[in-house]
């Protein structure tokens, strides 16, 4: 979800241009999602953050910022947005976390989207690495994000473009044995617009769950949906 270099997927269901001109009726749509798409109302996803204070960043409390070894890996990455949040976006997503010669922490980010039929094949192109500065407290931004998602990787069935804001706390992960072990997961917010197939503003969220082997789908985790890690819908 991530800035992307990929070029709209092709697939059978796809509006072409033509069609949207003549009517959106023209298209294939055997299921009626688009139909629904546009028929049910936007609401935003329940983004459950530790409070923020002044600093729009929430306090570490005890929890020590997680050393960059610790954090670099690959992660089965959940987007949910509206009106399918409980269907999320899943992505396989590479973080290769570092500090420079200041002590700047920063992490480099691309993803690859996998199918929505079953959360494990990967679909499209990586996307182009993105790079961002940690603050002191964990956390992190990546504003105004690109995104061509195709449509056999999200819930609605169609090529959905997107613009959106990324805004995580890693200062806030969980660790798989204790504070010197890899981390689990850390999560955060989606806000932006959705510019195609239809403009509307979204508010949703993300999370980010370590794969233990990214060669071996069987170890890809349950797809969780926000902070709380309220689960999914199943397939």
């Amino acid at each position: 979800m991530l800035g992307s270099n990929r070029t709209p997927h092709a697939w059978k269901r796809r509006c072409t241009l033509a069609a949207f001109a003549v009517g959106l009726s023209a298209c294939i749509d055997p299921n009626g999602k688009y139909e629904a798409f546009l028929d049910r109302a936007y609401v935003p996803a329940v983004v459950e953050m530790p409070d923020a204070g002044d600093s729009g960043c929430p306090p570490l409390g005890d929890m020590p910022l997680p050393d960059p070894s610790q954090l670099s890996g690959t992660y089965f990455y959940a987007v949910s947005l509206p009106p399918y949040a409980d269907q999320p976006t899943i992505y396989l997503l590479e973080a290769e976390a570092s500090r420079d010669s200041s002590n700047n922490y920063t992490i480099r980010m691309r993803n690859r989207p996998l199918e929505f039929s079953d959360r494990k094949t990967p679909t499209g192109e990586w996307s182009d690495w993105q790079t961002t500065t940690v603050s002191p407290q964990g956390c992190y931004e990546l504003a105004d994000q690109v995104n061509d998602t195709p449509g056999d990787a999200n819930a609605l069935g169609f090529d959905v473009t997107s613009v959106l804001t990324f805004a995580g706390n890693v200062g806030t992960a969980m660790y798989t044995d204790g504070p010197t072990s890899p981390v689990k997961f850390w999560c955060g917010t989606a806000i932006g617009k959705i510019t195609a197939p239809i403009a509307q503003d979204v508010t949703g969220t993300f999370t980010a769950t370590r794969i233990p082997d990214v060669n071996d789908p069987s170890t890809y985790p349950p797809a969780v949906i926000n902070c709380a890690m309220d689960p999914a819908q199943e397939l």
